[in-house]
């Protein structure tokens, strides 16, 4: 059921072309394991080639097993498989974050040199789900509630987004698959897990198929994203360009106010300012009102209000600010 299911995605998606060399990252767990198994089985009807990835983060001692145990499935299945070790610098993130981002470097790094047109990653949707929640609960718009792109410009793909976590694990049984467990997934200090262990089965409770809902959400979410990027593309004045460090108040206010977020959104992002909160957002879109206004950002950003101008300018980064972004 579940191969018929991911084949159904990848086609039905376009995830992979023929000739594709996919490489699969693989912790050892049982989303990843399962991927980089139907993956495999499915490679040879499909006519593209896995590689296997497996990351020592250098955060526990048990990883360096893991590791190896991915080996061994990887030369059962006659797969490519590369290890990777990192060395995790938080530099104010915190280190699920930084962890994240090393992984991703490398990956796509790895990528770029064994000539892997894709990275294949176990994501599904109760993962998405979790995702949706922790951004509600943090203060999201409309992009956060994108949610985990199924397929991201720089080849990530999710082939088990549409999958349950127990589908998951009924493969695992049926063909009897080694997995490991990462004792990170049941801490409870960390908010996906107590989203994961608290928040979802409750939700479920008060009604069946949250998990769902809220994946349907982001796919819905995905394509107002897409429309509000197409609608305000259509939009010409040239007081309005994200590569300045300023505009004018009055072309950014003949916006629609769905576009005027979406191009502060942009204008920020194009200055380093990513994942910005709806709180950041919303202060910003507020200097459009109130004049002398000035906006504190994170990375020493603070947007000033100057007579009929919006101005991003830099301020000295104070040791608070470096800990927050």
């Amino acid at each position: 059921m579940l191969l018929s299911r991911v084949r159904h995605s990848l086609q039905g998606f376009k995830l992979v072309d023929r000739g594709h060399r996919v490489l699969v990252a693989c912790s050892g767990g049982p989303d990843s394991i399962a991927l980089a198994h139907v993956l495999h089985r499915l490679s040879h009807t499909m006519d593209f080639k896995v590689a296997i990835a497996s990351i020592d983060h250098g955060l526990r001692p048990e990883a360096t097993d893991e590791v190896a145990q991915v080996d061994r499935l990887a030369q059962q299945w006659q797969c490519d498989f590369y290890p990777l070790t990192l060395r995790i610098d938080a530099k104010g993130q915190s280190l699920q974050a930084a962890a994240r981002q090393a992984r991703y470097e490398a990956l796509l790094s790895l990528a770029r040199d064994i000539g892997a047109q894709r990275i294949a990653t176990g994501h599904t949707a109760d993962d998405q789900a979790e995702t949706l929640l922790m951004r509600l609960l943090r203060g999201t718009g409309v992009t956060g509630l994108t949610g985990i792109n199924r397929h991201r410009a720089d080849g990530v793909i999710r082939p088990l987004l549409d999958q349950r976590r127990a589908a998951i694990m009924t493969y695992i049984k049926e063909q009897a698959l080694p997995v490991v467990s990462d004792p990170s997934n049941h801490q409870s200090r960390f908010l996906r897990v107590r989203v994961r262990k608290e928040a979802l089965p409750l939700l479920d409770s008060l009604h069946a198929g949250v998990v769902e809902h809220l994946s349907a959400l982001a796919n819905d979410m995905r394509e107002v994203d897409a429309y509000l990027d197409t609608a305000l593309g259509t939009w010409e004045d040239s007081r309005l360009d994200v590569q300045a460090q300023s505009c004018a108040i009055d072309a950014l206010q003949a916006l629609p106010p769905a576009l005027q977020s979406r191009w502060v959104q942009q204008w920020l992002g194009h200055h380093g300012l990513q994942s910005l909160s709806r709180a950041h957002l919303r202060d910003a879109l507020a200097a459009l009102r109130h004049p002398q206004a000035e906006v504190r950002l994170p990375q020493g950003w603070n947007i000033l209000r100057q007579g009929s101008m919006l101005r991003l300018t830099r301020r000295v980064t104070s040791t608070q600010d470096r800990t927050s972004s």
